[in-house]
């Protein structure tokens, strides 16, 4: 199944300043990419051209799954890509996941572009989800969305954090433009990051590294 993946821009100092790679679309790229399915990336933090390649992949590639990631601050962009795919095909399915709707999972369902919601991890949840998309099965009994019924929306339980993160694929970089990301303090111009391990159990009331991850520290070898 083809199914494109796509990081909102803000258009603030913070995006031109310091860009970085979306690590949370790679994995679940990564991982989708690895159960079969066929994968694109569009970051329109940093890709100048976005809007001009998301129409392109939107009318010809034609995705059956759009997969968007979002922080609360960026939601507002997110909810205006998910617009933008459903006027290019309304039969296509849009998928949120990230911060803002593992909190509120329900909640992003009744703006009415979004069809489906991830909270918590994402890898083994999206290959899962779309798999069942795929085939046309219900929805019920996959742990870790949301999606509407009958009655509105209904959020199933959280998935257990994924216990060995060596399990997962690797990140796939190679779907992001990574010429593009850099900071201040690069002097050498192109930067990267990498997750190294999940999950914090401090209570620290500015920081949201548990909200998808959970409290337990869990960390991948080297």
């Amino acid at each position: 199944m083809r199914i494109l993946l796509l990081h909102p821009a803000r258009n603030d100092t913070i995006d031109r300043l310091i860009r970085l790679p979306p690590l949370g679309l790679a994995c679940v790229g990564g991982a989708l990419r690895a159960a079969g399915h066929e994968v694109r990336v569009i970051d329109a933090a940093v890709e100048p051209r976005w809007e001009g390649r998301l129409g392109e992949l939107l009318s010809g590639w034609r995705p059956r799954a759009v997969g968007i990631s979002a922080s609360t601050a960026m939601l507002k962009h997110a909810l205006d890509l998910a617009v933008r795919t459903k006027a290019a095909d309304p039969g296509t399915t849009v998928v949120l996941g990230g911060v803002h709707a593992t909190l509120f999972p329900g909640e992003v369902l009744r703006e009415g572009v979004i069809d489906l919601a991830v909270h918590g991890e994402g890898e083994q949840t999206a290959v899962e989800l779309l798999a069942a998309v795929a085939r046309s099965e219900p929805l019920h009994t996959i742990a870790g969305i949301a999606f509407r019924d009958g009655n509105g929306p209904r959020v199933n339980g959280r998935r257990p954090p994924i216990p060995d993160l060596d399990d997962l694929p690797l990140p796939a970089y190679d779907l992001l433009p990574m010429r593009l990301y850099s900071t201040p303090y690069s002097a050498a111009g192109a930067v990267t990051s990498m997750v190294t391990s999940r999950g914090c159990p401090y209570p620290c009331t500015f920081c949201d590294a548990f909200v998808v991850h959970g409290r337990k520290y869990r960390a991948q070898s080297p």
